[in-house]
């Protein structure tokens, strides 16, 4: 069996470290949280490629004047085949009770 070469690894965690270090802090500590994103760069939006979003399923949903909310059953559409496609793209944001589509 394979070890992984040490210094790979090293390589990787400082590759890490780097794009940790090049976003702001206040940035990177709520990138599961869309409502707190200040500035996307390239680095912010390569970490939450990386690292994917939250879903929050079977959360009650705040409703709005209309009495209408979000539902966690908008995170997947299913096909006339029957196949189910996940919509990775949508993130609910808690601060902003809102949904969110990432075009990245």
């Amino acid at each position: 069996m394979n070890s992984p070469n040490p210094s790979q690894e090293q390589e990787d965690i400082l590759e890490t470290n780097k794009k940790l270090n090049s976003t702001s802090n206040e940035v990177s500590k709520n990138i599961y949280n869309p409502g707190q994103w200040k500035n996307i760069d390239d680095n912010f939006g390569d970490l939450i490629v990386d690292n994917g979003t939250i879903r929050y399923n079977d959360m009650q949903y705040q409703k709005d004047e209309n009495n209408r909310h979000f539902s966690s059953f908008y995170y997947q559409k299913v096909m006339p085949n029957g196949e189910k496609y996940y919509q990775r793209r949508l993130v609910y944001s808690k601060d902003l009770d809102k949904i969110v589509l990432l075009l990245l």
